[in-house]
């Protein structure tokens, strides 16, 4: 799947992320199906099931990330916001690879919810809103 400003999860890579994510073994197979989905063009299907992924585990950091990715990409930036919140929230001290080093998926999130802040300022004329993950909103 590509993402506007960060790598995409993939083959090895993925399966290390979602081993720590940690997130219930059925989020993790949606999570994982959504992800395939979305690498193979279908959005609407990825979407489908990561939004299952998050219904089965409300914790799934990663899941939510994806979908907040998905949303960014399509330019919808406060549906973004909202998924990299929750994220970035969700996410504590789960590691995914980025580039070969691990990097907590924390910092993914808020590196998205910062481009979709400048992005929303930008074109309401506004300061952009503080990135750290206090306040969560549902997408």
């Amino acid at each position: 799947m590509k993402q506007a400003g960060a790598g995409a999860i993939g083959g090895a890579a993925l399966l290390a992320a979602l081993l720590a994510v940690g997130c219930t073994p059925l989020s993790e197979e949606l999570t994982q199906q959504g992800m395939a989905l979305a690498e193979s063009g279908d959005v609407a299907g990825a979407e489908g099931e990561l939004r299952k992924a998050i219904e089965a585990d409300p914790q799934n950091a990663l899941a939510a990330y994806q979908l907040g990715a998905l949303a960014e990409n399509r330019a919808d930036d406060h549906t973004a916001r909202n998924w990299y919140r929750r994220a970035a929230t969700r996410a504590k001290d789960r590691r995914v690879e980025e580039n070969n080093e691990e990097v907590l998926l924390s910092v993914w999130a808020l590196r998205g919810l910062e481009r979709v802040n400048r992005r929303i300022a930008a074109a309401e004329g506004t300061a952009p809103e503080p990135v750290a993950p206090t306040a969560e909103a549902s997408p």
